[in-house]
């Protein structure tokens, strides 16, 4: 109810107006932008294995990278793996 207490009363009684607010929140833009975050701040948890690791930095390149070619998001996921499993490690930063 956040999102509705935020909008002023004639861009809620405008459709679409209203639209465009939820839209502009909840859309796929800023959905890309919050998983590009969770993609880049990805690091290995406790107990996690390499193969959970990689397979869920894959799933966030491709969320955050739709429209990205295939070869760019290997390699953005490759890239991301090694920052998350070299994370932590006294020397490797």
């Amino acid at each position: 109810m956040t999102v509705l207490g935020n909008l002023g009363t004639e861009t809620r009684q405008d459709c679409k107006a209203f639209v465009a607010a939820l839209e502009s929140r909840f859309g796929a833009a800023h959905q890309q932008k919050r998983h590009r975050t969770k993609f880049k701040s990805r690091l290995r948890r406790r107990e996690e294995s390499l193969q959970e690791l990689a397979e869920d930095i894959e799933r966030l390149a491709r969320l955050a990278y739709p429209l990205a070619p295939e070869d760019m998001k290997d390699l953005l996921a490759k890239e991301q793996f090694i920052d998350a499993i070299l994370d932590g490690i006294p020397g490797c930063d």
